[in-house]
């Protein structure tokens, strides 16, 4: 093969593979441990991560489920706020009834007692006005002649005033 000028110099070959071996064990103590063992902790650190969004991606999704569940008993929940709203309203409205039905119960038994207080003293005033009257026809008529026609008269008069006063 020396023909070709391509000799194979084997000392030059055994420097280049020790001098290489070399720098692969350097590097390897120097570079490669060192990145190696960067590289193993950013995966761990990545799985970790993974891990964790994992996690939190399930409690995100529980969250959600609860969430939507009261979303879905809101509307329930107002419904039942509204009716016990409403009976209390009611209530409410019952007992101001009740209130006032007892006020104007109230009011109608002090009216009647007021009416019933009036008619005894309007009795009692026309009872004497009847009585005056009834008194002033007798001695009218005791007064003038028991002629027929005078005591006619008389009594005509006192029937008058009768319907005057009424």
């Amino acid at each position: 093969m020396e023909e070709l000028g391509l000799a194979i110099d084997f000392r030059l070959l055994l420097l280049q593979a020790v001098g290489f071996l070399m720098i692969y064990l350097v590097l390897r103590k120097f570079l490669f441990g060192p990145i190696g063992s960067m590289i193993r902790a950013r995966e761990a650190e990545v799985q970790e991560n993974l891990r964790r969004a994992e996690e939190e991606r399930k409690a995100a999704g529980e969250l959600k489920s609860d969430l939507e569940l009261q979303l879905a008993s809101i509307p329930q929940e107002a419904r039942r706020r509204v009716e016990q709203v409403m009976a209390q309203a009611a209530e409410e409205r019952e007992r101001m009834l009740s209130e006032t039905r007892a006020q104007c119960e109230q009011l109608l038994t002090r009216a009647r007692e007021e009416i019933q207080r009036e008619q005894k003293r309007a009795l009692a005033q026309l009872r004497g006005q009847v009585a005056d009257l009834a008194l002033l026809a007798a001695s009218r008529a005791l007064q003038a002649d028991l002629d027929h026609e005078v005591h006619h008269r008389a009594i005509e008069d006192f029937i008058d005033q009768l319907e005057a006063v009424s």
